[in-house]
């Protein structure tokens, strides 16, 4: 089986078993509710690999690593419809033929969603592509000397620094590095662009990572519960342009544990400038 949450919905489960089938489980936190998603034209395969994009909740890739089938689909719609996207790693159109297995797959989104890139782990080695376009999808090879054909069973990239890093069958772990995100947003757009925070929901600490195309002269940090308080207000100085994270211990000011709830947690920025974003504490 495979199964994965989208930072962007943390709770919202994507899960595929054996026989094609694949579930979405939403509300997990309140009252789970099981969904078929299986699309009919989805292979009778086994499903090796749900992967969501963090940075969008509706948009995943399913693989399956049965030979013959195509073994790669896309939704953009959380999984109301489903679209092959093998294209070029099958030898014929409806995917008999001697195509490679898919074992993993990888969204590496930006935060404006205009230079998102999609990896596949196979039987062949590793495989990439910036434009979904169905079954006409080109997948290009990725250190065709260095990773070369060796099987790649599993793959994880964090866009706060761009690293990606895959692991092979009997030839050891690779990284590289992509494009930290976010890519190509214009500094009129915006001041402030935040990640999902991680993880969440968040049961000892939850990461952020804050992206400011330019430099800022001061900066905070406010939390703040649903019922509009305060509970934590801290300054974080000046801050250089780019990446930079911060980690909250799930502490107020007072210095003990906030209570579970939902709570909302702003980072402003000297020029009025603000992004926001939701955390679960359980």
């Amino acid at each position: 089986s495979a199964l994965d949450i989208s930072l962007a919905a943390p709770d919202v489960l994507f899960y595929g078993i054996t026989g094609k089938r694949v579930y979405r489980c939403d509300s997990l936190w309140t009252n789970p509710t099981k969904t078929d998603i299986t699309a009919t034209e989805l292979p009778a395969a086994y499903v090796s690999c749900l992967a969501p994009n963090d940075l969008n909740a509706d948009e995943w890739l399913l693989t399956y690593s049965n030979y013959g089938v195509k073994s790669v689909w896309h939704t953009s719609d959380g999984g109301s419809t489903w679209t092959s996207v093998s294209g070029n790693l099958e030898q014929n159109p409806d995917g008999s033929g001697n195509g490679p297995a898919v074992f993993w797959g990888l969204i590496y989104p930006t935060f404006n969603g205009t230079a998102d890139r999609y990896f596949v782990g196979t039987s062949t080695g590793l495989y990439s592509t910036d434009l979904l376009d169905g079954d006409n999808t080109i997948w290009e090879q990725e250190g065709a000397t260095s990773i070369g054909n060796i099987p790649v069973n599993m793959m994880t990239a964090r866009n706060s620094d761009g690293t990606i890093a895959i692991a092979t069958h009997g030839n050891g772990v690779y990284s590289s590095n992509l494009p930290a995100a976010p890519i190509g947003i214009a500094d009129p757009e915006g001041v402030l662009a935040l990640s999902p925070p991680w993880p969440n929901p968040a049961t000892d600490h939850v990461t952020f990572t804050l992206y400011t195309p330019t430099a800022l002269r001061t900066h905070e940090v406010r939390v703040v519960d649903l019922g509009g308080r305060t509970v934590l207000r801290r300054s974080l100085g000046g801050l250089p342009r780019g990446n930079s994270t911060w980690r909250w211990d799930l502490k107020g000011d007072g210095g003990a544990r906030v209570p579970a709830g939902t709570y909302l947690v702003v980072f402003s920025g000297a020029d009025g400038s603000r992004v926001q974003a939701r955390v679960i504490v359980p």
